[in-house]
């Protein structure tokens, strides 16, 4: 037995330091076993939903694509991004259906960009594009297996301020253009090029561009052209936010975990943040805890857009009582929460624009709006009115003769992904077109007649 007063005071310091060491260790080893056991259950329950949740399997979904198309595409983005024209056209106002003035006329802007706009045509007759991550995941990523998250974010994808600056010369082309289908055929081209996405960035550059061909169709349909092919072609951004969850998951939660496996500590993040070696501690303690929450809630979040019985409020609880031990999946999933709003408000604007160019194309015929919400689905390939889960119903209502709505109720029950005061009122205008993110009012007498 040690005899207190024969031992020096350092022995004594170093016994006891050792001690909270090993204490240390053992908690960690212990909060990593219960990790590991939840990732193993978690796993276990995305293989039974087939989900997949690691990059390899995500990058067997990429479609085959022409390579030497695909480097020329990514080079005009290139381009577009040093023009200057692309820093006129951010915002999608060069039409009539906008509450923004327009920052240039639509024929500056289709000179400007003339080069360009002929060379996005010639590209794609030539064949298929994809402007997404699966257009160079191939080339870029010939080993899936081996990536972590530093390698996975150097994913190249469309650049939304090019993507959207095309966007917008095309619609502009589009506007002046005496009989437009060939610059409309264009805008679609450039639409379908972003489907599918591989990422929740993919879906939204796909709403943002979807929105200016929708408007530009829109706009088409006052002078005369028939929406009809238009209207009936299905709106994919909720479908492409849907994917970007699945691509989110196996493909950057995924890298995460490939990171762990070869004992990298998120790619030097922690390390450099919190010192070598502190770092690689926590992370090794909390990692599989981390990245069982990373993958349930991503996979949470896309089981309930795709209509399972899934409940937000639960996984919300879940992240705020476990934020100190989660640090990651709690910067990850209040933006994930959002993207899936934003694709449910996406996709009914989409079908509010549709809705609306089928009562038009149908007044330049009769010279009167239909009656009700029956005799506009009448009109319609599809019920485009409908509520659908999570995503709230479309209202029509004729204010007067030649003035109709197409709104949704702010007193919409809220649901646990869809809040109360998420949905704006519409306001009392006068104006031939106004709108709000989930309303827009349209006066017929205001627009010329073809």
């Amino acid at each position: 037995m040690l005899n207190p007063r024969l031992w020096p005071w350092w022995g004594w310091a170093t016994l006891i330091i050792l001690t909270v060491l090993a204490l240390l260790l053992s908690a960690g080893a212990i909060v990593r076993m219960q990790g590991e056991g939840e990732l193993r259950r978690v796993f276990a329950d995305l293989r039974s939903k087939n989900l997949i949740y690691l990059p390899a399997e995500f990058a067997k979904l990429a479609p085959p694509v022409d390579e030497d198309r695909q480097e020329r595409a990514w080079a005009q983005q290139q381009r577009i991004i040093k023009e200057k024209w692309a820093t006129f056209s951010f915002s999608n106002n060069m039409s009539r259906f906008s509450s923004k003035p327009p920052l240039r006329t639509d024929q500056q802007l289709v000179t400007d960009s003339q080069v360009e706009r002929l060379a996005w045509r010639n590209l794609y007759t030539e064949g298929s594009l994809l402007l997404t991550g699966f257009g160079w995941m191939g080339r870029d990523f010939p080993h899936p297996e081996q990536i972590g998250i530093a390698k996975a974010s150097s994913l190249r994808l469309a650049n939304l301020l090019g993507t959207r600056a095309l966007a917008n010369a095309l619609a502009a082309s589009a506007m002046v253009a005496p009989n437009p289908q060939l610059e409309l055929a264009d805008l679609d081209a450039l639409v379908t090029s972003l489907e599918p996405g591989c990422s929740l960035i993919d879906a939204m550059i796909l709403g943002a561009v979807a929105n200016i061909r929708d408007l530009a169709w829109l706009e088409a349909t006052t002078r005369g052209s028939d929406p009809t092919a238009w209207i009936a072609r299905p709106t994919r951004v909720n479908e492409a936010v849907i994917m970007g969850f699945s691509g989110d998951r196996a493909w950057h939660v995924g890298g995460l975990y490939q990171d762990y496996l070869q004992g990298r500590t998120f790619g030097g993040v922690l390390s450099s943040e919190l010192g070598g070696w502190v770092g690689t501690f926590l992370w090794s303690a909390v990692a599989p805890h981390d990245l069982a929450l990373g993958f349930h809630c991503e996979a949470q979040i896309e089981e309930r857009l795709r209509g399972q019985p899934v409940d937000m409020k639960t996984l919300e609880r879940r992240l705020q009582t476990e934020s100190w031990l989660h640090p990651i999946s709690n910067i990850m999933i209040p933006n994930l929460i959002e993207s899936g709003i934003t694709g449910i408000q996406l996709d009914v604007t989409a079908n509010r624009l549709r809705i609306a160019a089928a009562i038009m194309h149908n007044f330049h015929h009769t010279k009167q709006l239909p009656s009700d919400t029956a005799a506009v689905r009448a009109l319609l390939p599809s019920d485009l009115f409908a509520a659908n889960g999570d995503r709230p119903a479309i209202i029509y209502s004729v204010i007067a003769p030649k003035r109709f709505r197409l709104w949704t109720d702010p007193s919409t029950p809220a649901t646990d992904l869809l809040p109360a005061g998420r949905i704006d009122a519409p306001k009392p205008t006068s104006a031939g077109y106004s709108e709000g993110k989930w309303w827009l009012e349209l006066d017929m007498t205001q627009l010329p007649t073809p």
